[in-house]
């Protein structure tokens, strides 16, 4: 934690105020529809693990592609957010970064 708090202090000393400002809002906007690449199946997922273990490659390729699509449509939202909201500042790309690392 404590490197942490001095990595951020660093990058928040080299990008200045308003700079840092837009990578926290990029930042924070990934951070709001991140539970949306889930789906909410993480505990769906262990329960038919345990359940029926004989299915496991077809669980865990299905929920594969449904996390993979949900982060796609995620790392949509957050840039059409990000556009949307902040339309004359060039956010979008780094929120879309920002997405791509959250999800």
């Amino acid at each position: 934690m404590g490197v942490n708090v001095l990595v951020l202090g660093l990058v928040a000393r080299h990008l200045g105020p308003e700079q840092f400002g837009v990578m926290n809002y990029a930042v924070g906007l990934a951070g709001i529809f991140a539970p949306v690449a889930t789906l909410g199946m993480d505990g769906i997922v262990i329960r038919e693990l345990v359940t029926t273990p004989a299915q496991s490659a077809t669980t865990l390729g299905t929920a594969f592609v449904l996390r993979l699509a949900g982060g796609i449509g995620a790392a949509g939202l957050v840039v059409v957010a990000a556009w949307w909201t902040r339309d004359g500042e060039m956010v979008a790309p780094l929120a879309l970064v920002a997405a791509l690392v959250f999800l």
